[in-house]
């Protein structure tokens, strides 16, 4: 897919308390969290490469995460 561009801008997500990078993305650690610590994001909003099989398995980390498991987003994986 070529030119495709983050919206974290368009979803107010400042409303939120979460930041926004100054390209749209949402800034997450390695466990998917953002800055606000209750409040995840994954997929295409968090970044490059934007693939649908990333985004399956940050959505599967975050889960893990929320359910008190000790797991990383590790891209090399």
């Amino acid at each position: 897919a070529i030119g495709r561009v983050p919206n974290g801008k368009n979803l107010d997500a400042g409303k939120a308390g979460v930041e926004v990078d100054d390209r749209g993305f949402i800034r997450v650690d390695k466990q998917l969290c953002t800055n606000v610590p209750h409040i995840f994001a994954i997929g295409d909003i968090v970044g490059q490469p934007m693939l649908a099989h990333k985004g399956v398995h940050e959505g599967h980390v975050a889960a893990e995460v929320i359910a008190g498991k000790k797991h990383y987003f590790d891209p090399k994986v």
